[in-house]
Parts: C-alpha cells; structure tokens; sequence
C-alpha cells in the first residue's frame, strides 16, 4: 500500500469521528507533501474551510507579535491560516521575524500561495528589511516548488527578483504522477463525507443567484470568522465599507487581507485576471478585466460561478464564436460589458430571460454586424431591457450602416451611441432621427488623421452641442480632406 493511499484512508476514517477534521486535515497535507497533486490541495482547502479557529485578535502590535510567535512555535498546520491572516501586520521587520518562523513548517499549498501574493504584491516599501523580506519568500517559494504559484506571479515577472525566483520554481516542480483509479475513488469519498463543505457551497450558492443581497453576505462571514477564515473578516470589512462605516485601521486591514488572499478567493478566474485588474466589494470579485492569451484558457474558466458577482467586465474576447460564452447564467448580472463581439448582443437581445446589461462595447464586423444587430434590435430586445448605452469598434463606416441601428426600438432607447464614421458621414449621422443625448464619435480621416468628437443634447428637439466646441458646419462637411 502506498503512502498516498494510506493517508488518503485514515483521513476518510478520521473525518467519521467527532472533530476528526483536523487529524484529516493533517493526513491530507502529508499525502500532498508525497504526491503534490492538485486534487489534494482541493481537498485541503475542502477540510481547511470545515474548522473553526479563533483569531489571534486585535490586541496591540506588540502583544499580537508575540502571540503570533508563540502559536507558530506549535508548528501546528491548523494554525496556518490565522497565521497567515496576520502575517504582515505591523511593521517590516515583525513581519521578517515571522516569515523566518513560517520557513521551520513543513511545506504547505495555503502557505506557498500566501506567499506569492505577497511577492507579487509587496506590502511595505522598498527597505533593508524588505530586500530580506523578497530572497526568504523566493526561498521559501522554490523549496515548495508549488506550481500554482506561477500563476501568481506570472503578470509581474518583468520585474527581475520575480523573474529570478519564476525561474527556479520552474526549474524546481516536479510533475505529480497522475492517481489511480482507487485514489481518485478515496478522493471523492473523502469530499464527499465533508458536511461542513456542503454548507459553505450552500451559503456561497445563494450568495451567487442574489448577489444584491447584503444579508447573505454577512450571514456567510459570520460562517467563515467562526471557523477562523480570514475572508470573513475581509467581507465584514468592506460591507461596513459599503455602508461609509469603514475606520482608517479597517481599511488598512482591509487592504492587507486583500494582498494576502485575493487571488486564493478569485478561485480559477486568476488565470484570466491579473492583479491589477481586480476590484472587491462587499467581499467578493465586482469589477475585473480579463487578459487571456488563447481562447482555451478563458474557455476553462468560462462557468466558473465566481463570474456571478461580477457587474463591470472587460475583456479581450472578441471573436464570434466567443459571444454565447457570455450568455451564460454565470454572466446574468453583468451591468456593464465591453470587448466581446456584436453576436452576444444579438442573442441576449433575443433572449427570454431579461438581462441587467445597461452599458456595452462591442466589436463590429463591417455593416453586416450592425445590419444583424439592428435586426436583433428592432422590436426592442426583450432581453435587453435596461440598455442605454452603446460602444461599436469597427472599421470607419458610412452613417447610412447605422440607420437601422438608429432606427431600432432599442436604438431609439439609448442615451449615450459611440461609432467610428467616415469624415463625410458626420452631418449625416448628427441629422439622423434618434433621440440620442450624446454621441461620441471617433471620425477616421487620410492616414494619420482622426478626430473625437463629443456631440451632446438637453432634448431629442434641442441643437447638437459640440466638442470641440469651436467645430463649424463646415469643418464637419470638410473633415475628410487633405489640409
């Protein structure tokens, strides 16, 4: 019998008695510490979420320091995350004294990623203790040669310390052999026996189908901070935000936890986010770009529920055959979307089921997109409902392309149209009947030639006012020629 499977067995065993979850806990690691598989840092994290742990508190810098000290003599894995919770709290150098604490554990995923995100996010400035700070975290990094960590730190690796440690992490993993079929069955058993793991799914479920709800939130913190998990606290931090209730010292805490575990709770979308492209509310991913080099790496992620928070998205999608990827549930509250290609809005606009999308940007394949989005358009878009503000990249188009666009009864809904014209076709568009309040237009002219212009009315009835407003009649009539 391998190693493996005999943790894997008295972990299933241990999770049947009374507070067995911490001895599996235990087991999992060591199993994972034999084989770094990432279905045992799955079920680490399963077992990790099921136990309660009080925090270490917020007593004085000194006296949280030396408590923090004394629990990691323990060298308990139980204690890991409250440990990480607090890890940079205080000035760099406690915060150098418990890293050199940190390194004496054995290696551990919920450590390496910490650690990465603090490489890649470095809480304190440049100094004498945070030069120290960057080698004994890239040490720490390259000895668990954890391969998640990568993905970390892959958006900052022009940065020659991160490049460095990238490098020998890289050269430091070792594939994991694949399970067998009887440690895939342990596996699941042992996921499957974890009540604790079901409730959390439960609570994050209704979270995700009423994502407006504020009570849901809290009640989910209060499920974390009894168990010691430090998203807890960071959701209760930023719903007091929300509310303008937020001390100077919460959200200092707030930005710490942030540092420490955003991209552990942005769950699988951290291969498509990178780091500064990420904004928490309320606890959980409200607004994001996404950054991906191939269609297959977004297509891994695509149905992942963390999209389901999320209300403000841009992306680099813009493909045909990429739209109905955002027609998905996992997409439904989105209230702003820009980058996809014009197909997602001829589907939601034909859609049943009303979406919340009030601001899109699209990509416009030539006047048979728009010719197809108008038509999509022309009854109103059952599915788009609260649309009121419309961005189409395309190639320089004749007015007359946004005709049926214009004419629509979505088009004649919109507040805010921004197109890209031909020169000649500017009087004509700004004369067309819509009762459009601004139009943005970028006008492509000869080569190296191009003008913005900001067109805005009180009243469909009322005179275009321009931007620049020194733009005469007669510049807009002769906006394509040569000067």
């Amino acid at each position: 019998m391998s190693i493996l499977t005999e943790r894997l067995q008295a972990a299933q065993r241990a999770v049947r008695k009374p507070q067995g979850n911490e001895e599996a806990l235990r087991l999992v690691l060591e199993a994972w510490r034999e084989v770094p598989h990432p279905r045992l840092v799955a079920l680490v994290e399963r077992l990790d979420n099921t136990l309660k742990r009080r925090p270490l508190g917020q007593a004085s810098l000194k006296a949280m320091n030396a408590r923090w000290l004394e629990v990691a003599k323990a060298r308990d894995p139980i204690d890991v995350p409250r440990l990480l919770a607090a890890l940079t709290t205080g000035r760099a150098q406690a915060t150098l004294g418990r890293l050199r604490e940190l390194a004496q554990f054995p290696n551990d995923p919920r450590t390496a990623m910490a650690l990465a995100s603090l490489l890649a996010e470095p809480p304190f400035e440049p100094g004498v203790a945070m030069t120290q700070m960057v080698e004994l975290v890239g040490g720490l990094l390259v000895r668990m040669a954890h391969p998640e960590t990568l993905v970390t730190l892959a958006a900052h690796r022009t940065r020659p310390e991160i490049e460095t440690v990238c490098l020998a992490i890289e050269g430091a993993v070792q594939p994991p052999r694949e399970l067998d079929a009887a440690e895939e069955s342990l596996c699941t058993q042992l996921d499957a026996a974890l009540p604790e793991t079901r409730v959390a799914d439960a609570l994050l479920d209704a979270i995700y189908t009423a994502p407006d709800d504020h009570g849901l939130r809290s009640v989910y913190a209060d499920w974390l901070v009894e168990r010691g998990d430090p998203r807890g606290e960071f959701i209760h931090l930023q719903l007091a935000a929300a509310r303008g209730q937020l001390s100077p010292d919460g959200a200092y805490r707030e930005a710490e936890l942030l540092r420490l575990h955003a991209r552990n709770w942005l769950g699988p979308l951290t291969k498509v986010i990178p780091t500064g492209e990420r904004v928490f509310e309320r606890g959980f991913l409200q607004k994001c770009t996404v950054v991906t080099p191939n269609r297959r790496t977004f297509i891994a992620v695509a149905s992942a529920p963390e999209w389901r928070t999320v209300s403000e998205l841009t992306c680099n999608m813009g493909y045909q055959q990429d739209a109905h990827l955002f027609a998905s549930r996992d997409f439904a509250h989105l209230e702003s979307l820009r980058g996809p290609h014009s197909q997602l809005l001829v589907e939601l606009a034909k859609a049943s089921a009303p979406r919340r999308l009030r601001h899109a940007g699209v990509i416009i394949t030539g006047p048979d997109g728009l010719a197809e989005m108008a038509e999509a358009f022309r009854e109103g878009g059952p599915g788009l409902p609260e649309l009121r503000s419309l961005r189409c990249a395309s190639q320089p188009l004749p007015a007359e392309a946004f005709a049926g666009l214009l004419a629509s009864a979505l088009g004649q809904r919109l507040d805010a149209l921004e197109v890209c014209l031909q020169p000649q076709s500017v009087r004509q568009l700004l004369s067309s009947a819509t009762p459009t309040s601004i139009l943005r237009l970028q006008v492509m002219g000869p080569p190296t030639r191009h003008w913005e212009i900001v067109a805005r009315r009180e009243s469909p009835r009322a005179q275009w006012i321009l931007e620049p407003p020194d733009l005469t009649p007669q510049q807009l009539t002769n906006l394509g020629e040569d000067p």
